[in-house]
């Protein structure tokens, strides 16, 4: 009998059968050693990829590495060291758990999406330079052109960038109007008031949650220049009646497609009835990459006057955002699931409100007031890990449509017979609110709030962003009664079956004609 010593720059080494431990001759080790050896390198070879080959992988990667910083290094061995030779057999494998160089991170084809993001976040912690906009940042917009193919795409630091950009690059300004919904995200307003134009909102019907056509008339005037058509949760907008209207009086459509990645309206994509549009990818969005957000033009004029604006006027993002932005991405991947939300929620907020994190909004946004830094380009890192996303939309909108479609057939909702949008959460009504928040934060079910007021979120001062309280009844009526449940990739059927039988406990309004009926019946 003999004791292995490890090898590496580190001195340590990691031992699939127990570190340091006394090990029999080969000879006698039971067949199922084996067969645990041989499964664990069939899997360390299928990460290298079949195009490599496993000779030249393992010739490639059998020899002792240092880095510049001396390690630490991880081996994985498979085989003794040659009695005769001291040489070390071609299954031993140096794999690094860490160096202080991402270059030195092996190029291997990771075999899942997570896998992919994590090599692309721990390169970015350990030093990549990718804080700049880079190859991957045009790779990333050509891809959305692939997914719009009439468009020319461009990528932001955050989606209400883009927003703004092309409102600027349309030349909005003072004494300008923009119409929008009376029930979004107050950093879409803000976007238009940066610019010196002022919004003009319109209340919601109760059978979409999106903009009601019949009140455009009203909010319509000589200083409106454009409107702003939101697909709430992913369901469309009347886009006919809209689009009637608009042309009917020259005025330009921009759609906030923020939740409607993947939906359509009657067989045609969200995002290519307006002159433009705009996405965003921020944590709770149909993928994440962190924060982010992208703009597609439908105009070849319009294009170009947005690329100067952004040649102009964009800034880089710095290292540090670009580091914490990864940290918090990586952190994300591997503790937030649908039974620990809540408490990964809880302390996203504590640290955002230390300036420990990048939030998804600053104090000052919330008061109209513009950041310094608020007209900032995509960073690689979010690009790369937005590849790494829409490598795998299809199957991500897939199971988002199979989530939409149980809690419509289980609960009722908006959308026609033939419902099949691949949604950004799924809405509910309810009759008590916050007791039904507090039950479900009980219950460690994934439940979310947003709208919860005609400008979400209640931090938001309406009257800063020109909001008057009782102007879009119906926002207000449905805000102080929506949830949402989840629908993305890490919701199985059960959890989400099992969020059903809660929301039917718990006092549901279930819809009669459209969703959100309020003469609805509480269930349970």
């Amino acid at each position: 009998m003999e004791r292995r010593r490890s090898w590496g720059c580190s001195g340590t080494a990691w031992w699939p059968w127990g570190n340091g431990r006394s090990l029999p001759d080969p000879k006698e080790r039971s067949g199922h050693r084996q067969n645990q050896r041989a499964t664990a390198r069939e899997h360390l070879h299928a990460r290298l990829g079949k195009a490599q080959g496993a000779g030249k992988a393992n010739a490639t990667l059998a020899q002792p590495v240092v880095t510049s910083a001396g390690g630490p290094w991880v081996t994985r061995h498979k085989h003794r060291r040659s009695q005769k030779t001291g040489q070390t057999s071609p299954d031993l494998l140096p794999v690094p758990l860490m160096c202080h160089r991402a270059e030195h991170l092996p190029k291997v084809a990771l075999p899942t999406r997570f896998a992919q993001k994590k090599g692309v976040l721990l390169r970015a912690l350990l030093g990549a330079a990718w804080h700049r906009p880079g190859p991957a940042v045009a790779e990333y917009q050509r891809a959305y052109e692939r997914l719009f193919p009439a468009s020319r795409a461009f990528a932001f630091w955050k989606g209400r960038v883009a927003l703004h950009v092309v409102l600027k690059a349309m030349g909005l300004g003072a004494g300008d109007e923009v119409i929008l919904p009376g029930y979004t995200c107050s950093m879409v307003p803000g976007a238009v008031i940066y610019t010196g134009a002022r919004p003009v909102y319109v209340d919601i019907r109760e059978d979409d949650y999106n903009l009601d056509p019949d009140l455009l008339d009203q909010a319509c005037s000589a200083a409106t220049k454009a409107l702003i058509v939101q697909h709430t949760y992913g369901f469309a907008a009347d886009m006919d009646r809209i689009m009637n209207w608009a042309e009917a009086r020259g005025l330009p459509i921009i759609e906030d497609c923020c939740h409607a990645l993947g939906c359509q309206y009657h067989g045609r994509s969200l995002g290519t009835f307006g002159v433009a549009a705009f996405f965003s990818s921020q944590w709770n969005k149909h993928y994440t990459s962190g924060i982010g957000g992208v703009l597609i033009v439908n105009q070849p004029a319009l294009a170009e006057r947005v690329e100067e604006v952004c040649n102009r006027e964009l800034l880089s993002p710095g290292r540090r955002q670009a580091w914490m932005l990864a940290a918090q991405m990586l952190a994300h991947h591997l503790l937030v699931y649908p039974r620990t939300l809540l408490l990964a929620q809880g302390v996203f907020r504590w640290l955002t409100a230390r300036g420990l994190v990048i939030g998804s909004a600053s104090a000052a946004e919330f008061l109209t007031r513009r950041p310094e830094d608020y007209l900032m380009g995509m960073s690689d890192v979010q690009a790369r890990v937005g590849l790494c996303e829409l490598a795998r939309l299809g199957r991500n909108l897939a199971h988002r449509r199979r989530m939409s479609r149980l809690y419509r057939g289980e609960l009722g909702g908006p959308g026609g017979d033939g419902f099949d949008q691949p949604l950004v959460r799924y809405p509910l009504r309810v009759h008590e609110r916050e007791k039904f928040l507090a039950e479900a934060a009980r219950a460690w079910l994934e439940v979310g709030t947003w709208f919860e007021c005609p400008l979400h979120p209640v931090e938001t001062d309406h009257q800063a962003f020109g909001y008057r309280p009782g102007s879009c009844p119906v926002a207000e009526r449905v805000a102080r009664q929506m949830v949402n449940l989840p629908v993305h990739p890490r919701v199985s059927r059960r959890d989400a079956q099992r969020a059903v039988a809660f929301a039917r406990k718990h006092g549901l309004i279930r819809p009669h004609g459209g969703a959100g009926d309020s003469s609805g019946d509480a269930v349970g």
